[in-house]
């Protein structure tokens, strides 16, 4: 049975980071280069090392969840903002173009 749950939040994981990667490849984020590279080497080399030394799933399930923080707020930072957040940018955008001047 916990295999089974744990198969299943993987599985959700693993389906949150293809969407995450779609929109690192056709987006930009909205964290800065050295935050956005320290996120990425850090994760990638925490990830290496403790996959080579864990054998226990149940140890491994902890581990996953200690730099997953990390590799949730990278993905989240190329999420494209929302049509609602776009619509407010284009009424602003079309409010300041229309500021009147009277003589």
């Amino acid at each position: 049975m916990f295999g089974l749950i744990s198969g299943l939040e993987n599985m959700f994981l693993i389906g949150l980071f293809l969407y995450f990667i779609r929109n690192a490849i056709y987006g930009r984020s909205i964290l800065p280069a050295f935050p956005r590279y320290f996120l990425i080497i850090f994760s990638g080399t925490t990830l290496v090392i403790l996959a080579l030394t864990t054998a226990n799933l149940g140890i491994a399930l902890r581990q996953k969840w200690m730099f997953m923080p990390m590799l949730l707020l990278l993905g989240f930072s190329y999420v494209p903002r929302s049509a609602y957040a776009r619509y407010q940018e284009q009424v602003r955008r079309f409010q300041h173009r229309r500021v009147r001047h009277f003589p």
